[in-house]
């Protein structure tokens, strides 16, 4: 596993699952935009035009997906997060990314971790 990011577990309404936050490294920020400042500022609607664009990161990209789908839960959009959750899923790549409060995790782990929110959501409503 080569590139550690940082996951960021918020609350985005009582009603919404817990959305994962995915940032990279500090060395790594500039050559990975993945949205991380737009989704801590609040600016889903920028996060997701520039997640959706993804210049500068690849299609496949675990941290990206992640942010995709956290920024589609904020805004109520449960069907694309799941299908950006299965998306990490499916992904070729493999990436460890560090949970809040330190716990390192693959990617598909913390994609399984949001589905299981997301459907726990579900059922509940």
């Amino acid at each position: 596993m080569t590139n550690k990011t940082l996951i960021a577990l918020a609350c985005a309404a009582s009603i919404m699952p817990v959305a994962a936050i995915a940032n990279p490294r500090p060395e790594d920020y500039l050559r990975v935009p993945v949205a991380a400042d737009d989704l801590r500022a609040g600016d889903t609607d920028a996060a997701i035009l520039k997640l959706e664009a993804h210049k500068g990161v690849a299609a496949n990209d675990p941290s990206r997906l992640l942010n995709l789908a956290a920024a589609y839960v904020r805004k109520g959009q449960i069907n694309r997060a799941e299908a950006t959750y299965r998306a990490v899923l499916r992904s070729d790549r493999t990436e460890e990314v560090e949970l809040l409060g330190g716990r390192y995790i693959d990617a598909r782990d913390a994609a399984k971790l949001g589905l299981a929110r997301l459907q726990h959501t579900s059922a509940s409503r």
